[in-house]
């Protein structure tokens, strides 16, 4: 069987758990909804959370 091919993203814009929640803001649903982008696409602590937990 082949391998999974794990796409890294570089922003959280580009990846499929970033949803816009409403006014401007996105939150990644990827464990617990975190706040990633407000709402005039300032990052917040959270952006690209996942890339930094390991």
């Amino acid at each position: 069987m082949g391998k999974k091919n794990k796409k890294r993203h570089s922003s959280c814009q580009n990846c499929n758990e970033c949803q816009y929640i409403g006014e401007g803001d996105y939150a990644c649903i990827k464990d617990v909804p975190k706040i990633v982008l407000t709402e005039f696409g300032i990052p917040t602590g959270d952006y690209m959370w996942c890339r930094k937990e390991k």
